[in-house]
């Protein structure tokens, strides 16, 4: 773990920094899960779109 490696969580209260190695950790797990089941951005723009038209008024 470098200096680097730390997570900020906004909260309406405030912020929350971690620096825990396990803590930090566990974010990079869960933010590399969100990257390997993300839409490639062509498809996501498709699906905002699409989402976008049919709740239009």
């Amino acid at each position: 773990m470098s200096a680097l490696d730390l997570v900020l969580t906004e909260t309406p209260t405030g912020n929350i920094w971690m620096e825990q190695e396990s803590e930090v950790t566990r974010y990079r797990e869960l933010f590399d899960d969100a990257r390997t089941l993300a839409l490639p951005p062509t498809e996501s723009r498709r699906l905002i779109r699409r989402i976008a038209k049919e709740h239009r008024p």
